[in-house]
């Protein structure tokens, strides 16, 4: 979840969010289905200490305010790498906060 707020915070957003399934169409709907997968892994690993929902709801905060920096399009190919990546994550790793390397800014954005 820390690690997500890194990735986030470059894309101009300080979180993500939303619990359905997840969807790639857009910046922004990425944005809310990386914080899914975040949420979801740090609850793998730390059983009983987070909730999924009130995660994701707290990450999804500033998701409509997603954009890539300038000079960079969005990439739904790269944020699903990001979304899978999180979700078989090793907890050692989700546990000392390391963000895939899929996921490290400024991706999902790439040059066009």
């Amino acid at each position: 979840m820390r690690g997500l707020s890194l990735f986030c915070v470059v894309l101009a957003v300080s979180a993500c969010g939303g619990s359905s399934a997840p969807d790639f169409e857009s910046i922004i709907t990425a944005c809310r289905s990386l914080a899914s997968a975040s949420c979801t892994r740090e609850s793998q690993c730390q059983p009983g200490q987070v909730n999924v929902d009130t995660c994701s709801q707290l990450l999804a905060q500033n998701c409509n305010a997603a954009v890539c920096s300038p000079g960079y399009v969005y990439s739904p190919t790269t944020a699903q790498t990001c979304y899978n990546d999180y979700l078989n994550q090793d907890c050692p790793d989700n546990n000392s906060s390391v963000v895939p390397a899929s996921c490290q800014p400024p991706l999902p954005c790439v040059p066009p």
